[in-house]
């Protein structure tokens, strides 16, 4: 069944602020698709708004950028979105991607248990190095690009109708091939200094659940033409109620 695409992109500190901006790859590809894409962004990724939008357009695909722990999943102000024992269920019958530390050692193999397609994420902290000199400028920072761009592709290839299981390829092939690149002779001694971080990140994406699942994605024209339908259908059982009491009362 088609659906729609929901993210949380939170901008309170330096690191969550890194995530805002350079989820901007990501929403230019969904507009270009034409997706119906809900984004809750700055103050807009809180706990209500985030419950009220799975419930409203009932996303196929969720993508959550923020802080996390083994046991939760972070918005605006580290406000809790998702929380292991307490409302994982909302991510039912849902691939999601959480670009947050740790959250896949608990939460996500929660999630899968109850009942979502597909979790992918970090089982450890996600590390990601900046130039001191561009945190005022993230998109031009090509330091931290090398650690969020193998993110982006993931969510990249889920909006263009990967399996799970070739996004998260996808992904890990970025991050081999930064190492590859970082580990020959002409790499500079700065580029050196990231092969850690990378290789971790590498080590410590995962992809839980469903290894096949794909998103189907509805047009925004496609949900206004459902919603119009809907309203239309509405309508009709509400007139016919309105005969059918007519009716009663004429024929007592």
């Amino acid at each position: 069944m088609k659906s729609s695409f929901l993210l949380t992109r939170p901008d309170h500190d330096l690191t969550t602020e890194y995530l805002y901006f350079w989820s901007e790859a990501v929403l230019k590809s969904s507009r270009e698709k034409n997706i119906l894409t809900i984004d809750l962004a700055s103050k807009e990724a809180n706990k209500r708004n985030f419950l009220s939008a799975v419930k409203k357009y009932r996303p196929s695909f969720v993508y959550f950028n923020g802080h996390g722990s083994p046991n939760t999943v972070t918005g605006f102000n580290n406000e809790p979105l998702i929380t292991f024992a307490d409302n994982e269920k909302i991510l039912k019958d849902r691939v999601a991607y959480a670009l947050s530390c740790q959250s896949a050692k608990r939460l996500g193999k929660s999630c899968v248990a109850d009942g979502a397609r597909t979790y992918l994420g970090y089982d450890e902290d996600f590390i990601f190095v900046f130039d001191e000199e561009k945190e005022k400028d993230p998109l031009n920072d090509r330091v931290a690009e090398n650690f969020i761009e193998p993110s982006n592709t993931l969510v990249l290839s889920i909006l263009a109708g990967k399996t799970t299981k070739e996004a998260y390829q996808n992904s890990q092939e970025e991050f081999n091939q930064k190492i590859v690149r970082f580990s020959l002779s002409e790499a500079t001694a700065e580029e050196r200094e990231l092969l850690p971080y990378l290789l971790w990140d590498k080590e410590h994406q995962v992809c839980l659940g469903n290894q096949e699942a794909k998103c189907e994605f509805i047009t925004k024209e496609e949900y206004q033409k459902g919603q119009k339908i809907k309203a239309l259908v509405l309508l009709a059982l509400l007139v016919m109620l309105a005969i059918g009491a007519a009716l009663v009362f004429l024929f007592k």
